[in-house]
């Protein structure tokens, strides 16, 4: 995981190790964190309805998290911390150790064959941590968007259903936005048609 140690980049700073600066990025990658791990080890939930201008619906779209991890049952780690982009970014590799019921939930969704779905998002870096995970929920709301539309002749009313957070992670800084590059399982729970056209 990283974070950038400037709130807002390209603002120059000479970082010391007592540095508020590097404080920040070391609290905002433990909060950030477990908010992806989640995904990949339980998944989010999600709700998606297109908008839809002929009949004045607009568009809609939430995700939660399955599941949090439970920190008595098992310890996130941070290790090897170092800089990148000469000093603009504090980077630490994260672990976690599954329990069982981990190990089976990774297992049902490697076993079965779920779609694999993509999608790219992206929010504005001054909203911090909350713009990650915006451009998390952009990256899931264009994948199911993107399926939606492979499968389904007319658009629908509603999608829902959950997906599970593949591969590493992608999530960097363009243009002043945090851009969130995503694969996922896709399991759909309910598609609800318009009855009338």
């Amino acid at each position: 995981m990283w974070y950038a140690l400037d709130p807002l980049p390209g603002v120059e700073k000479t970082l010391s190790p007592g540095d508020a600066f590097l404080t920040n990025a070391v609290v905002n990658i433990k909060e950030i964190s477990p908010f992806i791990l989640s995904g990949m080890i339980y998944g989010w939930n999600f709700s998606y309805t297109p908008s839809d201008k002929l009949r004045g619906v607009p568009e809609y779209f939430e995700f939660t998290s399955v599941s949090q991890i439970d920190s008595s049952q098992t310890e996130i780690r941070y290790t090897d911390p170092f800089f990148t982009d000469e000093g603009a970014n504090l980077c630490a590799w994260v672990e976690l150790d599954r329990t069982p019921e981990m190990m089976k939930r990774y297992y049902h969704w490697n076993s079965i064959n779920f779609p694999k779905i993509s999608g790219k998002g992206k929010a504005p870096v001054k909203e911090s941590v909350n713009g990650i995970k915006k451009a998390f929920g952009e990256a899931i709301k264009e994948a199911v968007r993107t399926y939606a539309q492979g499968i389904e002749k007319n658009k629908p009313k509603e999608i829902s259903g959950s997906v599970y957070l593949i591969h590493t992670p992608r999530y960097y800084i363009d243009s002043g936005f945090y851009v969130a590059d995503l694969d996922f399982f896709l399991h759909v729970g309910k598609i609800v048609q318009y009855t009338q056209f």
